[in-house]
């Protein structure tokens, strides 16, 4: 059953298959980061939080990581725009996180940013907004059924149905961070810096993503 719509559960089903339908058609490449916050607190250290001060910026951090590597994998070259729901909880974060991005002197090549290349729209008004809502809500409900309580993200029988038509045979990158996961990701990037001497988030490591992403459940 889908939280999008309202009425019967059978109008609710036919009105969200044919809402990923559409999603599905238009959409190149999705990408999604489930992170909790309690363990992120559990784990992160101090020298950490220069990177991403809190479970929220790190997931985006993630993100723009996922997106790097499918611009390189496909060999793209142009400026993106970025869209980001207004007013929500982290507006602020988000815009923070675009500024220190575009500080990078490779900003424009890794993720496709150019200063006039973000915007806050209501998503009532943009309906890709809707979209990411959509596979948002079902990595958050997925993490629930899975992360948060001990079970495997990847386990296809726990997942919801709704969950199984966003992801099955499409282009999509998908990360579960459980406690092991996140643990294991933060031992690493000790390691990192006790063999290296610098963190993997410093300029031009390139290492964050070999340190961090690879631990975590993914689909």
């Amino acid at each position: 059953m889908s939280p999008f719509v309202v009425g019967t559960t059978t109008k609710k089903n036919r009105v969200y298959r044919r809402l990923v339908s559409i999603i599905n058609t238009r959409v190149r490449k999705g990408f999604g980061v489930a992170v909790p916050k309690q363990v992120f607190d559990e784990y992160v250290f101090e020298e950490f939080r220069q990177f991403a001060e809190n479970h929220f910026v790190f997931a985006v951090r993630t993100l723009m990581g996922f997106i790097n590597n499918w611009r390189v994998d496909f060999s793209l070259a142009e400026p993106m725009q970025y869209v980001f729901e207004s007013g929500s909880p982290g507006e602020e974060q988000l815009r923070q996180i675009w500024k220190d991005c575009m500080l990078h002197k490779h900003s424009k090549e890794r993720y496709g940013m150019v200063p006039d290349g973000v915007m806050f729209q209501n998503k009532r008004l943009i309906k890709p907004l809707q979209a990411a809502d959509i596979l948002a809500w079902q990595m958050q409900n997925n993490m629930r059924r899975t992360v948060m309580i001990g079970r495997d993200p990847l386990d296809r029988s726990l997942a919801h149905p709704g969950f199984l038509m966003l992801r099955d045979n499409r282009p999509m990158e998908l990360v579960f961070y459980g406690r092991e996961h996140m643990k294991k990701a933060f031992e690493n990037t000790r390691a990192y810096h006790d063999r290296t001497g610098v963190w993997p988030w410093e300029p031009d490591s390139g290492a964050f993503l070999r340190v961090m992403r690879t631990e975590a459940g993914a689909i």
